[in-house]
Formats: C-alpha cells, sequence, structure tokens
C-alpha cells in the first residue's frame, strides 16, 4: 500500500501559512492541497528532482492557480518548465526516507516488545530484514555486506572451500589469478598459514573464505624469490653436498 508521511504540525507550518495568504485559501485546505500533490510526486519520482511537469498543471492538479507560485515562494518548489524539483522532498518522503523510517519503525517494536523468542522467529523467517538497534547507516552497510556475501558466494566464492581436515581447497584459477596478482609470495604456503590460523582461531572464521584468503595474501609480507618452500630431506641434504664431492675426489 501506498503512503506518505505527515508532519503533525503541518497545519501550523509558517510555509503552510503563506501559501494559505498568497492563494487566498485557509489552512485546511491548503495543507489537503499539499498533500494530494506530496502523494502524487511520490508515485511519479523517487526523490521529487526533475519532475516532468509545469506550475500550470501543479495549478491545475490542485485546482487553485497561483498554488505554485506560492510553493516557490516559500521555497518548496524550484527548477525550470518540465523539470520541477520538490525541494526537502526526500527529507520525509522518497523511498530511501520510506526505508528508513520502517526500519526505525521495526526496531523500535522489537525493542518494545521485548520478546527474544518472537525477535528470534521473525530473524529466522525474514520478517525482520533489520539489525535491531541499528542505524540506517548501520542498516545500509548491512546490506552491502549482505549483497557482497551473496555475489561472491554465486560466482567466485565457490572456488574456495575449507575443512579442518584438509584445509582450504583453492580451484586452479582462483590459485592462479592470486600468484598472478602477488608474485612476490609463495601463496600455497601463505594458504598453509592460513589454514593453522584458522584451527587456531576456531571463533574467527569468516563466511567467505575467498575474501578472507585474499586479505591474507594482500597483508602478508613477500617471500624471498618466492620460491616453493624445500622439503626437509632437501634442506638436510644440501650442507652435506660439498662433503660428499670431497670424498669422491
Amino acid at each position: 500500500m501506498a503512503w506518505i508521511k505527515m508532519n503533525t504540525g503541518l497545519l501550523e507550518n509558517p510555509r503552510v501559512e503563506a501559501i494559505a495568504d498568497a492563494t487566498g485559501l485557509d489552512t485546511y485546505a491548503t495543507a489537503g492541497r499539499l498533500l494530494k500533490l506530496w502523494v502524487w510526486v511520490d508515485a511519479n519520482s523517487e526523490d521529487g528532482v526533475g519532475v516532468m511537469t509545469t506550475d500550470e498543471r501543479i495549478d491545475k492538479r490542485v485546482e487553485c492557480d497561483g498554488f505554485a507560485a506560492a510553493m516557490r515562494l516559500v521555497g518548496w518548489l524550484s527548477g525550470d518548465a518540465h523539470s520541477v524539483t520538490f525541494v526537502r522532498f526526500t527529507e520525509h518522503n522518497g523511498a530511501t526516507a520510506k526505508r528508513r523510517a520502517q526500519s526505525a519503525q521495526r526496531n523500535a517494536k522489537y525493542r518494545e516488545n521485548g520478546d527474544s523468542e518472537q525477535i528470534s522467529q521473525c530473524i529466522e523467517s525474514g520478517d525482520a530484514p533489520v539489525t535491531l538497534g541499528a542505524s540506517p547507516r548501520e542498516e545500509k552497510r548491512r546490506e552491502e555486506k549482505k549483497r557482497e556475501e551473496e555475489e561472491s558466494s554465486s560466482s567466485g566464492g565457490k572456488s574456495c572451500k575449507w575443512t579442518p581436515e584438509s584445509g582450504f581447497t583453492v580451484s586452479d584459477q582462483q590459485r592462479q589469478a592470486w600468484a598472478d596478482a602477488f608474485p612476490d609470495l609463495d601463496v600455497d604456503r601463505e594458504i598453509r598459514k592460513a589454514h593453522a590460523w584458522y584451527l587456531a582461531n576456531p571463533t574467527k572464521r569468516k563466511k567467505s573464505h575467498q575474501r578472507f584468503l585474499h586479505g591474507w595474501l594482500s597483508r602478508s609480507k613477500p617471500t624471498p624469490d618466492a620460491q616453493p618452500e624445500r622439503s626437509l630431506l632437501e634442506r638436510c641434504r644440501t650442507p652435506f653436498a660439498g662433503m660428499q664431492t670431497g670424498g669422491a675426489r
């Protein structure tokens, strides 16, 4: 159901009174016409900017000559013909403002009820798609993070898995991409180090293993010559290579 917000002090607003004086209407008739106009703007614009209409059409819509000119006089209307802006419209209406209002209303309802079981059920069922007590900015960040995780899971997120037994399983394509992006690192060794960190920090494991490994590689120090790590047998054999040559001499 479509809706718009109305300030309870609209009738006493000095701008409404100024429009009433300029048009010869009373404040009730003025407020009613403003609401009718704002409902139309909300249905035909996301933010009230660049609306394709004219002052003449606005006057006809509210059935009052000079109404648009009076709105311009109080600073509620600007722009040229066929590109009209309803000033400060998004403070209380428009898609963004409505989402903020609905989130705040749901948060207040959950805090008022204080029913943890009901809150948990709502979250599990998806009826409460907001973070309790979160500000609009925090809510926006939560939605962006969820979107990033979904995109990662649907595209490249499946190229990297992890289990305590086998560690990180990385696709050849992803491994090569990291090798190209971090030529100074021994990527395989860093992945093993990341696996050891996962085992030592079970409460800090990430949902997106691919993003975690990318961050790990970004923070890792360059490996000298980026040479693959030698086996223990090879490292022990090296110091005796010269002695073996001398014995044969």
